[in-house]
């Protein structure tokens, strides 16, 4: 069975990580077929699919345009019935058949609450306590890790009528699908490099992690000198 990627993109000046991450993808990821960016905007690179969908510039609805980029992935027919959803800053660090990838949890939704004095803490809040009125598990599956979705099962368990969509810092979406779906995850520990770090420093952070990711404002030297390092080939799309 092929299996579409999708990667919900914002437009920024360099698509260094987006060309490291799609190299990841092709060295360690077996299965896979098309690869669709979700965006406001075309990057120039060659090859990819596009689903162009415009974002709310206010922060307040971060997690909503996300929702709406994935509920566009599960409303287009180019891609695939289930599809493996990623982001531009998500590296594979080791090999993965792309049916058989783990859903990744990091303990439960309130742990993460308790760590966290952003606005992120209101969504965590809003899906803790729809998942309690619900029943169910709270387990936080936000992690930065990718996921498999099923398009029947996001509108079922994401799109239906008893979640607000329209409040402001509304749901964290992997939480609400793999709680509600009644997934068999995996504890694992994020691994999101959220500073600038020297090149032995970033080896030791990535080691044993099936996947690490970046945030802002971290790629220096170093950090290009490891993505060199972990994937030298360049990918179709570069090509």
């Amino acid at each position: 069975m092929s299996i579409s990627i999708v990667i919900p993109y914002k437009s920024c000046k360099s698509n260094i990580e987006l060309i490291y991450a799609l190299r990841s993808l092709e060295k360690n990821l077996k299965g896979f077929d098309e690869v669709f960016i979700i965006s406001e905007n075309k990057v120039p690179i060659k090859g990819l699919n596009y689903i162009n969908i415009k974002d709310d510039k206010s922060s307040k609805f971060k997690e909503r345009n996300i929702y709406r980029k994935i509920l566009a992935a599960c409303n287009d027919e180019r891609v695939s019935k289930t599809f493996f959803f990623t982001n531009d800053d998500i590296f594979l660090n080791q090999e993965f058949d792309i049916e058989s990838i783990p859903f990744y949890h990091k303990g439960e939704l309130y742990e993460t609450m308790s760590k966290q004095m952003s606005d992120y803490r209101k969504s965590l809040n809003h899906s803790r306590k729809y998942l309690m009125r619900k029943g169910l598990p709270t387990l936080d599956y936000d992690t930065h890790f990718p996921i498999l979705y099923d398009k029947e099962d996001f509108v079922t368990f994401v799109c239906n009528k008893d979640l607000n969509w329209a409040q402001p810092y509304s749901y964290v979406i992997k939480s609400l699908y793999c709680n509600s779906k009644g997934v068999k995850g995996e504890y694992i520990g994020d691994c999101k490099i959220k500073e600038k770090l020297n090149y032995e420093q970033l080896k030791q952070k990535i080691a044993n992690k099936p996947f690490f990711s970046t945030a802002d404002g971290v790629i220096n030297d170093d950090m290009i000198r490891l993505l060199n390092e972990l994937y030298p080939k360049k990918s179709i799309y570069e090509k």
